[in-house]
């Protein structure tokens, strides 16, 4: 079943101070007819405290989320050059047609980093989290069903992320690379786990201001259990964004009785992009290879988990202005599964008044 996403987003801001009010609307065949507001303030006060609120109302389901962050700048400390500490307080509601469930999240974490050099850093946090997976489909995936109701899990993260790059301009070359790892402990239901990643990007000089890009990013989740079994809300998912043409969920397995997506523990995706410039200093035109799948799921049974790979080539548009960055893509899967659902067609917004 193919979906193309059309969004035509319409957005105004008032900002006052360090607070910023944001009002937008947009279309899609995923989310159907949304609209959008948003609430944030940064270091309000001088307080170093920041504060965001968000809500997303469409004909297809709703969500909202919301977070409260308090930081300081330690300096040069033990942990590094311009290290620095946060505490956050995060919660989440989302309950949209596209999934045969909803969730809810309400978590605490504790944050800090510090530079390592002009282009390496570390991140880590601690922090605990409580989720609720309910609003259940009639005919929902049994494998997803046996995941639901509440659980709860802390755990660490930590990460080193290098970045030569030396400015956001949408052509600047630059190399980026990150690896991290995530160690969770349930409290409550079956979230025990481990999670590896790594991701690479390098955009280099073609002829003139063109520049060739290419990325790669993977991972693996492990369940700690005999089993090596993975919760739902801790496998990936992809699709959408990576690899592009395929809709969100789609490169990875399936209850093929259901149609419901079920994620995977391992992942990868990659990209090679040509990118030249438009007829503004701002815009960019590309042409793209993707590729990526995510497999394997331990612990459960009766499910083609085997490593299938998905690709597709296509064209791309980039619009960095001082409202945001947008990018509009065409893609053509020559590398698909049969139970695959395509979006060959989309477009993402980040903007920013």
């Amino acid at each position: 079943m193919a979906a193309t996403t059309l969004m035509a987003p319409q957005a105004m801001a008032q900002q006052a101070g360090n607070g910023q009010l944001t009002v937008g609307v947009s279309h899609s065949t995923l989310y159907g007819s949304t609209a959008d507001i948003s609430l944030s303030g940064e270091d309000i006060a001088g307080s170093g405290v920041d504060v965001e609120l968000e809500h997303r109302l469409g004909d297809e389901g709703q969500g909202s989320r919301a977070s409260i962050t308090k930081t300081w700048d330690l300096g040069q400390s033990a942990l590094g050059a311009d290290s620095w500490a946060a505490i956050e307080v995060n919660g989440a509601l989302s309950d949209w047609d596209i999934r045969p469930y909803s969730e809810s999240h309400i978590g605490l974490e504790l944050q800090f980093g510090a530079a390592l050099g002009q282009t390496l850093s570390w991140q880590g946090s601690l922090f605990w989290q409580r989720d609720e997976l309910d609003d259940l489909d009639s005919g929902i995936s049994p494998i997803i069903a046996a995941d639901s109701g509440e659980s709860e899990v802390a755990g660490l993260t930590l990460g080193l992320h290098w970045d030569s790059a030396r400015g956001r301009e949408l052509l600047q070359p630059g190399t980026s690379a990150a690896l991290g790892g995530k160690l969770s402990v349930a409290q409550q239901g079956r979230r025990d786990s481990r999670h590896l990643y790594a991701s690479f990007e390098t955009t280099q000089a073609l002829a003139g201001r063109t520049v060739w890009r290419l990325s790669a990013s993977g991972g693996a989740v492990r369940g700690t259990g005999d089993d090596g079994y993975v919760h739902i809300l801790d496998r990936a998912f992809l699709g959408g964004k990576a690899p592009r043409g395929f809709a969100s969920g789609s490169a990875g397995p399936r209850d093929t009785s259901t149609g419901d997506a079920l994620g995977g523990t391992k992942y990868l995706t990659g990209s090679a992009e040509v990118l030249t410039p438009g007829w503004r200093d701002d815009v960019a035109l590309g042409v793209f290879y993707d590729f990526g799948s995510t497999w394997d799921l331990p612990g459960i049974s009766g499910v083609d988990d085997s490593r299938h790979w998905r690709s597709s080539v296509g064209v791309s548009g980039h619009w960095q202005s001082r409202y945001g960055d947008l990018s509009l893509s065409w893609a053509a899967p020559i590398n698909s599964q049969d139970i695959d659902e395509e979006q060959r067609l989309s477009l993402s917004l980040n903007a920013r008044f």
